[in-house]
């Protein structure tokens, strides 16, 4: 009942491109998946360099479209960012791929939250 007061509002207030915003409205009302990726640090704090890494892996995520950063933060050990994606089938080995081109696969860890 919600959605239909939502597609309404739009149908009204969009004039002339009401297919367009249904499949904008439809799009963002559609779940994605959840997935967390963890980089093991060095030490129990993250040094600079691993903040910076966390960036980078984050931006090119972004870049090249693989999922949504979400948020991202640390902890004692790790350094983590936190994904939604679209087609979990897909995403998983592409975010895979992003983390071991920055050379890290090896002490990251990439997991479905929902």
């Amino acid at each position: 009942m919600r959605r239909l007061i939502v597609i309404a509002l739009l149908l009204i207030s969009c004039k002339g491109k009401p297919l367009e915003a249904i499949h904008q409205t439809i799009d963002e009302a559609r779940t994605r998946t959840k997935v967390q990726i963890d980089i093991r640090t060095e030490k129990q704090d993250p040094s600079p360099a691993e903040l910076q890494l966390q960036q980078a892996i984050e931006k090119k995520i972004e870049d090249e479209h693989v999922a949504h950063v979400v948020n991202d933060g640390s902890g004692p050990g790790y350094v983590r960012i936190n994904v939604e994606v679209d087609d979990k089938a897909t995403a998983i080995d592409k975010l895979r791929g992003v983390v071991r081109d920055a050379g890290v696969l090896d002490r990251a860890t990439v997991r479905i939250l929902q």
